[in-house]
């Protein structure tokens, strides 16, 4: 599950995995709560997930534990 740039450190990294159905199911919110435009460097963020497949949300908690568990694969695999 390591990413092209190396050892997994967001989200974006791995939620693709969370429904590994091959269809896209999921989106980053462009604006907040008002209106105003997310700068692309911030919009990777749990609270920015938006579903778009009409599926239930995974937890935060579910989300960061996949996080978590991607990069101790990766340190074990390349001695970090």
């Amino acid at each position: 599950m390591a990413t092209s740039r190396g050892r997994p450190s967001e989200l974006n990294d791995v939620i693709s995995y969370h429904r590994n159905n091959g269809t896209s199911w999921y989106t980053w919110e462009k604006y907040d709560e008002n209106g105003n435009k997310i700068p692309n460097k911030d919009r990777m963020q749990y609270k920015y997930l938006k579903v778009i497949d009409g599926g239930d949300k995974p937890s935060e908690e579910v989300l960061n534990k996949m996080l978590t568990d991607a990069q101790a694969k990766w340190d074990a695999e390349n001695g970090a």
